[in-house]
């Protein structure tokens, strides 16, 4: 024997619990790209004075402590998970020769592009 409104209470899926879950569904995809942090990402673009582009070894220091690497094609290279702060660039290339230390500020999200010069 059914009660009337006792039935509509157990388990049932009206309008308030559709629009509730919908909410919800909609707060939690709307949060997510807020969530999700980019990576940190130097991209190093290598220079000569007269503006070719060069190989080069590029390393981003943090007194002696290097923090990350890369190797240039076509005169640039990216970097990842470099934190954010004061740093120094150096480029070597591959006769040896070493760029005089460029000093740089990561910033917080740790986007940057770096036009480094080079020997």
């Amino acid at each position: 024997m059914t009660t009337g409104s006792g039935d509509r209470d157990r388990g049932a899926k009206g309008p308030p619990a559709k629009a509730f879950a919908t909410v919800l569904t909609l707060l939690v995809v709307a949060g997510l790209p807020s969530m999700v942090r980019a990576e940190p990402e130097v991209v190093v673009h290598l220079r000569r004075a007269d503006r070719t582009t060069t190989e080069a070894t590029v390393e981003v220091r943090d007194g002696s402590a290097i923090l990350g690497s890369c190797r240039t094609v076509d005169g640039t290279c990216e970097i990842r998970g470099v934190s954010p702060g004061r740093r120094t660039v150096v480029a070597r290339t591959d006769d040896g020769r070493e760029s005089p230390p460029h000093s740089v500020v990561i910033p917080p999200d740790g986007k940057v592009s770096l036009f480094v010069p080079t020997p």
